[in-house]
């Protein structure tokens, strides 16, 4: 079973740079003209969905609540593996990343993807602060924005981490619509922590819950919002895992 999986994760990571590089011209021709930009996004929407049919884990996407092509959104899915991003970015709707620094170092998919979204350096007080400035001046142009609340690919999957206050804050200030965003099987796909990068078979799944609006709230109500979407996306990780799920005292968040 060992060789069998070596060969399935050599042959996922053959398929990952391939696509890369075969639309590589394309990436590079839209990043380079800003009259372009919007279609590298829906690029990046074809790479995500073409790496899950070709390495044999079509993703089955879920809707628990209608989702609009004509709304903005901020899409807030948990993190469990570094397959979160194709399969968020694969989705229905073109979108930005908040990502972390470290991606950019990846071959090929780090330019692209330092080139596209909006990358922080978590250790950095100031990168912090102008990342959080360029998600408001994207949220302002009128992209979707997805952010990974966690802050960090969890170690404890199913179980979730404590969630951040950005994405939550942004959505208040800007009165746009939530989305949490389960991902119930990628941490056993490709768990993406203690140095283990062995790629699993396993059916796949993206979850898109109701919109949670937050015209009405302030930035009082953080959060009230963020144990909401929290318990939201735990719940559905229990699910689908075949967990009882217990909903935590606001005071234990």
């Amino acid at each position: 079973m060992k060789i069998i999986r070596k060969i399935y994760t050599f042959y996922g990571l053959i398929v990952f740079l391939g696509i890369m590089l075969m639309i590589f011209p394309f990436f590079w021709l839209y990043i380079r003209f800003k009259s372009l930009e919007r279609y590298a996004y829906e690029l990046y929407q074809f790479w995500g969905t073409s790496l899950f049919w070709l390495i044999g884990m079509p993703i089955n996407k879920v809707y628990k609540g209608k989702l609009q092509k004509d709304k903005q959104y901020l899409f807030v899915p948990n993190h469990s593996s570094y397959l979160d991003i194709p399969a968020v970015g694969g989705g229905p709707f073109a979108m930005l990343f908040l990502g972390k620094i470290e991606l950019v170092k990846i071959p090929v998919f780090g330019y692209i993807y330092k080139k596209l979204n909006i990358i922080v350096d978590r250790k950095n007080p100031r990168s912090r602060k102008k990342a959080m400035d360029d998600c408001r001046e994207s949220l302002d142009r009128g992209y979707n924005l997805a952010i990974f609340p966690e802050g960090t690919i969890s170690k404890q999957s199913p179980e979730l981490l404590p969630f951040k206050d950005g994405a939550f804050l942004l959505a208040i200030e800007k009165g746009i619509p939530i989305v949490p965003v389960t991902l119930p099987y990628n941490w056993k796909i490709l768990p993406g922590h203690h140095g283990d990068f062995t790629l699993r078979w396993h059916k796949n799944m993206v979850v898109y819950h109701e919109p949670i609006h937050t015209n009405d709230l302030t930035l009082k109500d953080i959060e009230k919002l963020k144990i909401q979407v929290h318990n939201v996306i735990q719940e559905e990780m229990y699910a689908r895992n075949n967990m009882a799920f217990h909903v935590e005292p606001e005071s234990k968040k």
